[in-house]
């Protein structure tokens, strides 16, 4: 499947969003049941084809799938037979995925039942930086999220998201305030279909909540819509006791105004001093959009200027997908630690044949300033003193800094 968007759990969002409508549908439907669930099975192996998480959404829906199936057959026969079915098209959907990866490696959903076998597939001089990892220190860090999270409050889902998780722009992603309407669900409990829009996502969110105790955002993108929903339709059932349905309905239109409020201000900052919509609208072309991107020109420059025959290591950065030349992304962000550790880096360097060192020096000082805990991990003095001994500077960016070996 591909995704409809570069973010991908974006993406994942869209389908399962569609999926699930697709079961609603199959429920109030029976007359076309049938075909409801196929279209459902469909949507999830296009979901699952864009990202694993997707099963996890998938398996917490799977009650309702086998309720519908149920329903429309009336007999326990009949519905595991249906249910079957519905699993086999949307594995059938998703096969091409697990194709592919049996081609390139003997794991269908490689590398995640044996991340130990990796190395095996990798290209020796990749594998040898793997071979040269020790424990980490302290409580074994291997990600940089574990050390500058702070939080594991629900609460914080509203309030405080870059408590849960302080990367990238989800740092600022917040559940709608609506859903803190979802306790008055207990004076509508007796309602089928309101609560099989909100148990499944609540459940997802309470196993992700516990799961992960500090979850990045993007994970709760498939229960956002359907969690809006049911919080619009209890605090109209709870109002609806107390009010007449005119003003319920004005209620609902002044809360649905403030929450959406920051949205429709963000909007306007993005369009105003972000060159995207222009460049969509045509006002300006895709050269001058791409002009003010640092990771646009450090890119350009890498490609046009460094040898293929080079190897960039990366620090703090983890966007590896605009090179030609081969790239060790540091998605954990932990690069730099591992490194730090060997008894001398640069050589290691050197006999892994890496020639350059891109470092993100603003995300560095970020993550060295979340935490007391951050400057152990982070090493940004260490760090510097590397840069200043061992490397020269090639090419500088407002976040990018491009070094070769010296």
């Amino acid at each position: 499947a591909l995704a409809i968007t570069p973010r991908v759990d974006m993406a994942v969002a869209f389908y399962l969003g569609l999926m699930q409508y697709a079961l609603f549908a199959a429920l109030c439907d029976g007359q076309r049941a049938r075909q409801w669930l196929r279209m459902s099975a469909v949507l999830l192996g296009l979901a699952l084809g864009v990202k694993l998480t997707a099963g996890v959404y998938g398996a917490v829906l799977f009650p309702m799938v086998l309720w519908v199936a149920y329903k429309n057959e009336r007999s326990f026969l009949a519905a595991a037979k249906e249910t079957l079915i519905y699993g086999g098209v949307a594995l059938l959907v998703f096969s091409p995925w697990l194709i592919k990866n049996c081609l390139i490696s003997p794991f269908p959903i490689f590398p995640y039942p044996f991340p130990h076998h990796v190395k095996e597939f990798m290209e020796p001089w990749l594998a040898a930086l793997y071979a040269a990892q020790r424990r980490l220190p302290a409580d074994n860090i291997t990600d940089i999220t574990h050390i500058s999270t702070t939080s594991g409050n629900p609460m914080d889902l509203f309030f405080a998201p870059e408590r849960l998780w302080p990367i990238g722009d989800t740092s600022s992603w917040t559940l709608n305030l609506l859903c803190l309407l979802l306790p008055l669900w207990v004076l509508s409990w007796n309602v089928s279909l309101l609560n099989w829009l909100l148990l499944p996502s609540a459940f997802y969110l309470a196993l992700f909540m516990y799961v992960f105790r500090r979850p990045d955002m993007r994970y709760f993108a498939p229960i956002i819509g359907p969690l809006t929903i049911a919080s619009i339709e209890v605090g109209q059932r709870a109002l609806a006791r107390i009010f007449s349905p005119a003003v319920v309905k004005k209620l609902f239109l002044l809360a649905t105004a403030v929450v959406l409020f920051p949205t429709f201000v963000m909007m306007g900052v993005c369009l105003k001093f972000r060159p995207t919509f222009s460049n969509l609208s045509g006002i300006i072309s895709q050269r001058q959009c791409l002009k003010d991107s640092d990771v646009a020109t450090v890119a350009s420059f890498i490609n046009r200027n460094l040898p293929a025959r080079s190897r960039v290591l990366m620090l703090f950065e983890s966007r590896g997908f605009y090179y030609r030349v081969p790239i060790i992304q540091d998605a954990r962000g932990t690069n730099w630690l591992l490194l730090s550790q060997l008894p001398d880096p640069v050589v290691k360097l050197r006999s892994l044949g890496v020639t350059h060192v891109l470092v993100n020096l603003p995300a560095m000082v970020y993550y060295a300033r979340l935490s007391p805990r951050s400057p152990y991990y982070i090493r940004e003095h260490a760090l510097r003193i590397f840069i200043h001994d061992h490397l020269a500077l090639q090419a500088q960016g407002y976040y990018f800094n491009l070094y070769r070996l010296k």
